[in-house]
C-alpha cells in the first residue's frame, strides 16, 4: 500500500470511530477495502463499478463522503496516467464533496489525530490539473491547517502551495501566484527549513515578478534564490535552478545588462545540455537567450550562429509546441533582415506568430508597403494592449516604436506621438528600464526631428544616449543613434560637429557591415548623411560621388526610402550649386514616383516645386496651390495632439517654405494667379497661430462649464508665465500643464479643426471688406536668387489690394540687408534721427519704402496695413 493510501485509510478508519460508521450495512468498511485494492492495482474500471452501484442507494453524510473519498482517490490515480481532463471531471467533483465534509468536521479536538496533509496535497494536484478556483481554497485551508491547527509539515504544505502557484501561473495572474508562494517562502524562513524547497520558493517568486514586468522585484528574488542554491552541491539537477539561470539571463538582457545576461545565459547553456541533451526545449530556449546577449554585446557572430543553432534543433524537439517553434524561426528571419542577409528559413507550417507578423510588417516598410505595415503593427499592438501583463515587453517596445516611425513616416504625427506617450507611460508606471525602452525615445527624438523641431529632437535622443551603457556604445543601434544626432546639429548649422559625429556612425557600421555593396539600411543612411555634411561644407564633388554610392546600393537592396532621400539629395546639388534645374527635376521626379515616407515626399515636393518656377514652367503655379494646401492641412490636424509651442515650432518652419515658394512664383512669373496664391498664403501664414487661439476662446463660451473652467485655468497659466509670475523651475510644469489643457479643450469642441479652417480669409475676402478709398497692404519678404550657392537674399516687398483690382499689386521695396544697416546706424534713437530716417533725401526710410509705393495709392486713401520684419516698427 503507497503512503498516500496507507494515510488515507488511516484518516478514513479515524472518521469512522468518531461517527460510528461500522454500524452502518450500506457502504462499509469491506466494500471500502475493497475498492481501495482495485484501484492500487488500477482497475480503475472495476472500482468505478461498485462505487456507482452504490451510489444507486440512499447513503448518510459520512457514507457519502466516503465514496466520495474514494473516487476521488481513483481520479488522482488516474491523473498520474495523464488521462484526458474530461475524463477526471466526475473525480474532481467527488474531491469537492470530500473537501467540504473535510473543513465541515475538522476542529481542534480531532484535528491532532486526523492527518489531512495527504488529502490536501492530493486535492492540489487534482484541481491543479482540473484549472478549477476551488484550489484557492484548499491553499487557504491549508494554511489555517498549518498555523491554526498546529499542523506542521513544511513539506506538504510547499506541495499545496507549489500547485496553487501553478495554477495561478498558467492563468497569468502574477500577484496571486506570488502571494501564495510568499507566504510559504515566509513560512519555511522562520521555521529555519534548510532545503532545496527555499530556493526554489524564490526562484518561482522571481519568475512571477519577472512576466508581470516587475524586474525590480524579480532581481531582489532571484539574487536571494541563486545565494541559496550555491549551498547545493547537487543544484544543476534541480529543473527549477536551470529555469532560475534563463529568467536571470533574460531579465538582465532585459535591462540592457548583457554582460550578466552572457554569464547566465551560458551557465544556463552548460546544465540545461547535462540535464536534457541539445535536443531539448530547456536547452533551446536557453540557448536563444545566450543569442539575445550576444547580439547586445556586439558579438554578432557568435548571435547569430547560435540562433541558427536553436532553429537547427527545433525539429528534433517533437514536445515543443509548433507556434513556439515557429517563433524562433520567425526570429531568425527577422535577424536576417535586420543584417540584410539573403537566406531562407525553414517553415514547417502556416502557423503565424507575432514575430512573423512583426518580420512581415518591418519587410513592408522597408520596401515602401508603409499602409500595410501600420495595418499589421497596429493590429499587434492591440493585442499586446490587450494582453499587457503577459506580453514580452521586448516586442511590445519593437511593435510601438515601429509603428510610431511608420505613422510618422506618412505624416501622422499626433498619431504617432498617442503611442509613444501611452507605451513610455505604461512602462514608466511599471519601473520599466529596459535597454529597449531608448529605442522609443529615439522615436521621439524623429518625430520632433520631422515637425522641425530640432531642440525637443535633441532631448530626446539624449535621453536615449545617457541609456548606453561604455560597452554599447560600439553597437549597431547606437551608430543608427549617433547618425540621427548629427543631423539634428546640421540642421543648426553645426556642420563641423555633425561631421565629427557622422564620422563615428559610419566606423560602426563599417565594423558590423564592412565596407562594400551589399550593406544595411543603417550604413545607407549614414552615408546618405555625410554627403550631406559635405554639400553643406561646400565640398560638392565628395556630396555627389556619395550620394550616388548610395542611389546604386538602395537600388540592388530595393530600399525605397533611402533611394528616394539620396535623390532629393543629390538633386539640391544640380538646384543650389550648379544651377542646372533641369537635372534637379529629373532626379526628383524619380523620387516623387517612389512610395517613400510622407516626409520625404514633402521634401521632393518642395524642391520640385522650385526647380518648376526656376525654369519659368507655368505649371508651378497651379503645384504651389497645391502643394500650399497639403502642409495647411498637416498644421491644422496638429491642434488637440500637440502644445502651442510645438505648433509654433512646426509652423515657423514650415511657412519659411511655404513663404518662399509663394513669393518666389509671385516674382517671377508676376501673373494675377501666382500674385493672388501668394497673397492667399501671406494671410494664412501671418494669422494662423493668432486665429486659432482667438477661435478656441470664442467656441468655448458654447461649451459646459467643466470646459470653461479649464480654459480660464489654461488663460491664467499662460498670464502667470508671460508677467513671469513663476519660479523658473516650474516653467516646464506650466507648460506642460498648458499643453494637456489646450489638448482636453480641444477634444470637447465638437468639428474644431473645420472651424478653424473656416476662419481663414482670401484675396476675394478681403476686398469684399474694403471701401472704395480703403488699401489693404501685406509688407512680405520677397527672396532674390543669385547663381551662387547660398548666395540668395531677401527683399522687403508689399502686396498692395483695393477693392476693384483684378488681383494684388507685387511692389519690391529694398533688400533685407541694406535696411538692417539703415537702422543700425540710427541706433539710439531720439526725434531727429527719427525725422531724418523719413527726410525724401536718398538711403532713407522714404526711399527705400514709401516713394515706391505711393504711385499706387490715391489721395485720402485709409491704408490697413500688416508689418513684417523691420518694417513692424518703422511705418509712420
Amino acid at each position: 500500500m503507497s503512503d498516500f493510501m496507507r494515510t488515507t485509510f488511516t484518516f478514513i478508519i479515524a472518521l469512522l470511530c468518531q461517527t460510528n460508521m461500522f454500524a452502518q450495512d450500506i457502504f462499509n468498511e469491506s466494500v471500502m477495502k475493497e475498492v481501495q485494492t482495485l484501484i492500487m492495482n488500477k482497475e480503475h474500471d472495476k472500482a468505478d463499478s461498485i462505487l456507482n452501484h452504490y451510489q444507486n442507494f440512499q447513503q448518510g453524510a459520512d457514507a457519502s463522503f466516503l465514496m466520495d473519498l474514494t473516487r476521488c482517490l481513483n481520479g488522482y490515480l488516474k491523473i498520474q496516467t495523464r488521462q484526458d481532463v474530461s475524463v477526471i471531471v466526475p473525480y474532481a467533483e467527488s474531491g469537492k464533496r470530500a473537501f467540504t465534509y473535510i473543513k465541515n468536521n475538522i476542529n481542534e479536538d480531532n484535528a491532532s489525530q486526523l492527518d489531512c496533509w495527504p488529502l490536501l496535497t492530493s486535492y492540489a494536484e487534482i484541481f491543479n490539473y482540473m484549472k478549477d478556483s476551488i484550489i484557492d481554497d484548499i491553499a487557504s485551508f491549508s494554511g489555517q491547517y498549518y498555523d491554526e491547527f498546529g499542523q506542521k509539515n513544511l513539506y506538504s504544505y510547499y506541495t499545496v502551495a507549489q500547485n496553487t502557484y501553478q495554477y495561478h501561473f498558467s492563468r497569468f495572474e502574477w500577484q496571486l501566484a506570488i502571494d501564495i508562494m510568499r507566504n510559504y517562502n515566509r513560512i519555511a524562513i522562520g521555521e529555519r527549513d534548510s532545503t532545496v524547497r527555499v530556493p526554489i520558493s524564490s526562484a518561482f517568486i522571481g519568475s512571477a515578478y519577472l512576466r508581470a514586468n516587475n524586474y525590480k522585484e524579480a532581481k531582489k528574488w532571484f539574487i536571494d534564490s541563486y545565494k541559496r542554491f550555491q549551498k547545493f552541491e547537487e543544484r544543476i539537477k534541480f529543473r527549477a535552478y536551470c529555469e532560475l539561470l534563463s529568467d536571470m539571463a533574460y531579465m538582465y538582457h532585459m535591462q540592457g545588462k548583457n554582460e550578466n545576461a552572457y554569464e547566465y545565459a551560458l551557465e544556463a547553456c552548460e546544465t540545461n545540455k547535462s540535464n536534457y541533451g541539445k535536443a531539448s526545449s530547456e536547452y533551446v530556449n536557453a540557448l536563444a537567450i545566450l543569442s539575445d546577449a550576444e547580439f547586445g554585446l556586439n558579438k554578432t557572430e557568435l548571435g547569430l550562429t547560435h540562433m541558427e543553432e536553436v532553429v537547427t534543433l527545433l525539429d528534433s524537439i517533437p514536445q515543443m509546441r509548433e507556434a513556439e517553434k515557429q517563433s524562433y524561426r520567425d526570429k531568425l528571419k527577422y535577424i536576417y533582415l535586420r543584417l540584410n542577409i539573403k537566406k531562407e528559413v525553414k517553415r514547417n507550417n502556416t502557423i503565424v506568430t507575432d514575430n512573423s507578423i512583426i518580420l512581415e510588417a518591418t519587410d513592408d516598410f522597408a520596401k515602401g508597403r508603409t499602409e500595410e505595415a501600420v495595418y499589421k503593427f497596429r493590429d499587434l499592438l492591440r493585442y499586446y494592449d490587450d494582453h499587457f501583463n503577459t506580453t514580452d515587453l521586448g516586442n511590445y517596445i519593437l511593435v510601438a516604436g515601429s509603428l510610431s516611425n511608420a505613422l510618422v513616416s506618412i505624416g501622422h504625427y499626433s498619431d504617432a506621438d498617442n503611442i509613444l506617450n501611452e507605451a513610455i507611460e505604461r512602462l514608466s508606471k511599471k519601473s520599466v528600464k529596459t535597454q529597449q525602452v531608448r529605442s522609443l525615445f529615439e522615436a521621439k527624438g524623429l518625430l520632433y526631428f520631422t515637425i522641425n523641431n530640432v531642440d525637443m529632437a535633441l532631448n530626446w535622443y539624449n535621453q536615449a544616449k545617457e541609456m548606453y551603457s561604455v560597452t554599447d556604445e560600439n553597437s549597431l543601434q547606437y551608430g543608427s543613434l549617433t547618425s540621427n544626432l548629427a543631423m539634428c546639429q546640421m540642421s543648426k548649422g553645426n556642420y563641423a560637429l555633425a561631421k565629427q559625429l557622422t564620422d563615428k556612425a559610419y566606423e560602426i557600421c563599417v565594423r558590423f557591415y564592412g565596407d562594400n555593396s551589399n550593406s544595411a539600411n543603417d550604413r545607407l543612411l549614414i552615408l546618405n548623411n555625410l554627403a550631406t555634411i559635405y554639400t553643406k561644407l561646400k565640398e560638392f564633388s565628395k556630396g555627389k560621388e556619395l550620394y550616388e554610392r548610395v542611389i546604386e546600393e538602395a537600388i540592388s537592396q530595393q530600399n525605397i526610402g533611402t533611394k528616394a532621400l539620396a535623390l532629393i539629395n543629390l538633386s539640391e546639388i544640380y538646384l543650389v550649386c550648379e544651377n542646372n534645374f533641369s537635372k534637379a527635376e529629373e532626379y526628383l521626379r524619380k523620387a516623387m514616383k517612389l512610395e517613400a515616407a510622407s516626409y520625404i515626399r514633402d521634401m521632393a515636393e518642395m524642391d520640385l516645386v522650385f526647380a518648376q518656377i526656376m525654369q519659368k514652367n507655368m505649371d508651378a503655379v497651379n503645384s504651389v496651390d497645391s502643394y500650399n494646401t497639403r502642409i495647411k492641412d498637416g498644421l491644422i490636424s496638429m491642434f488637440g495632439h500637440f502644445s502651442e509651442t510645438e505648433r509654433e515650432d512646426y509652423w515657423t518652419q514650415k511657412s519659411q517654405g511655404l513663404v518662399f515658394l509663394n513669393n518666389l512664383s509671385a516674382m517671377i512669373f508676376n501673373t494675377p494667379q501666382s500674385i493672388k496664391t501668394a497673397y492667399d498664403n501671406t494671410i494664412y501664414t501671418k494669422s494662423m497661430l493668432i486665429n486659432s487661439g482667438r477661435l478656441l476662446g470664442q467656441l468655448v463660451n458654447d461649451c459646459n462649464s467643466d470646459v470653461q473652467n479649464e480654459y480660464s485655468s489654461m488663460i491664467n497659466m499662460k498670464r502667470m508665465l508671460s508677467e513671469k509670475n513663476c519660479t523658473k523651475d516650474s516653467i516646464g510644469v506650466y507648460c506642460e500643464a498648458i499643453s494637456q489643457k489646450e489638448k482636453a479643450i480641444v477634444a470637447a469642441i465638437p468639428d474644431f479643426r473645420s472651424k478653424l479652417l473656416a476662419q481663414f480669409k482670401t484675396c476675394s475676402d478681403v476686398q469684399k471688406m474694403l471701401s472704395d478709398n480703403e488699401i489693404a497692404l501685406e509688407f512680405v519678404f520677397l527672396p532674390q536668387i543669385k547663381s551662387t550657392f547660398d548666395e540668395s537674399e531677401l527683399l522687403y516687398g508689399a502686396m498692395l489690394l483695393a477693392k476693384g483690382d483684378a488681383a494684388p499689386k507685387l511692389i519690391p521695396l529694398c533688400s533685407e540687408y541694406d535696411l538692417e544697416n539703415l537702422m543700425d546706424a540710427y541706433t539710439p534713437m531720439g526725434q531727429n534721427e527719427i525725422d531724418s530716417l523719413y527726410a525724401f533725401s536718398n538711403k532713407t526710410l522714404y526711399h527705400m519704402i514709401w516713394e515706391k509705393i505711393e504711385p499706387y495709392i490715391p489721395v485720402g486713401s485709409t491704408v490697413y496695413y500688416s508689418p513684417t520684419g523691420y518694417i513692424s516698427v518703422n511705418i509712420r
